[in-house]
């Protein structure tokens, strides 16, 4: 059913333009689509990474790289490059996105319920709670990161509930979402916060710590190389 359901919503997104283009005139797509061929002709020009992308503004280039964390798209910046269409790479990429939401949440919420019918219940009520966001391509970053949110906290409750080898979940979702939505990355932190909360006397024990620890280091090194210059990029302007 999971399964059906995700490849429905697939393709009801990616048909969705083709015929009700009109309605996305005043929607951020077009303005996503613009920051594919940019990054596109970035790399075809050698560039890596593409912090200024120099075909939105009508080639005025804009700091687009740095502003708005981009990592993701960079398997679809390549399509783009080697002649495949941009509806269809953007199509694409909301067709992983979708994948990846569902397949994470479903692991996730079957873990956290002991059931894989509660799990893909569970799953399909979540991914439908924000999916109205990506018929009308608004905030392609922050989707992105909420789709990978139940993953992130899932790796962290593990982590806390005793079961520290899966500290990596943690690590993974969050590099996720730091590659893809500043905002994201702010609307994680409460909700882990209280899971810290909650879990706070199991943090005396050194497995659980030293865990904990694995995940906040490997999380911010292998993201050093986009925190930098974000950072500071807002601490110049």
């Amino acid at each position: 059913i999971m399964v059906l359901s995700t490849l429905l919503r697939a393709g009801i997104y990616c048909s969705e333009g083709t015929y009700f283009y009109n309605e996305y005139r005043d929607a951020d797509i077009l303005f996503h689509m613009a920051r594919l061929e940019g990054m596109a002709q970035g790399l075809e020009a050698g560039i890596f990474p593409v912090w200024i992308n120099a075909f939105l503004l009508h080639g005025y280039r804009v700091p687009e790289g740095i502003m708005y964390p981009d990592t993701l798209l960079y398997p679809f910046a390549l399509l783009r490059m080697y002649g495949f269409s941009l509806s269809g790479v953007y199509n694409a990429y909301w067709l992983v996105i979708t994948l990846l939401g569902m397949g994470g949440s479903y692991y996730a919420y079957s873990r956290w319920l002991g059931s894989w019918a509660g799990g893909c219940a569970a799953a399909l009520i979540y991914n439908s709670c924000y999916y109205c966001l990506f018929i009308n391509g608004i905030s392609l970053g922050a989707c992105t990161a909420v789709a990978v949110y139940p993953l992130t906290l899932f790796g962290l409750w593990s982590t806390l509930q005793g079961n520290h080898r899966l500290w990596y979940w943690t690590v993974l979702g969050l590099c996720l979402i730091l590659q893809s939505s500043l905002t994201g990355t702010l609307l994680i932190l409460p909700p882990m916060a209280v899971l810290l909360l909650r879990y706070r006397q199991a943090l005396r024990e050194k497995p659980r710590r030293r865990a904990l620890w694995l995940s906040v280091l490997f999380s911010l090194w292998l993201n050093l190389w986009r925190m930098v210059p974000v950072l500071d990029f807002y601490h110049r302007m």
